[in-house]
Formats: structure tokens, sequence, C-alpha cells
């Protein structure tokens, strides 16, 4: 189903089974976690990483799934 508010989006409802997102969700890097990467300027401010290895096993191995050809 596509929303249009606040811009054009979609929801994939069960996208993730509960289990595996509380895992992710709880295995997160910490906002003032070294491995973040900060932007501060003019435009912008906010914190990336681009360092999967930084990531907890349980990201990691979501970040491969959902770049897999599988997932694709």
């Amino acid at each position: 189903m596509i929303y249009n508010e606040p811009y054009p989006h979609h929801i994939i409802d069960n996208f993730i089974d509960d289990e595996i997102a509380h895992k992710l969700s709880n295995d997160f890097m910490s906002y003032d976690s070294p491995n973040w990467f900060i932007y501060n300027n003019q435009i912008e401010v906010k914190k990336s990483c681009n360092n999967w290895y930084n990531f907890p096993e349980e990201t990691y191995k979501f970040f491969q799934y959902l770049n897999s050809s599988t997932f694709v």
C-alpha cells in the first residue's frame, strides 16, 4: 500500500519477525558510541557508520541479508 503523508512511502507489514526486530533494536550501537562518524555543519547534524564491522553480529548479518541477491 502506498501512503502519501508526510511523503510517498510504503509500509510492509511483518517485514521483519518480531523477535529479530527486538534483537536488532536491543543490540544496536548506543547514540554515544565512538564508532559513529558525526556530521555537524551548516546543513546537517547526523551520525553515520559506514564500517559494518562496527555493528553487532546480528545487525551485520541483517545488513548482509538486505544486500543479498535473494532479498534484492
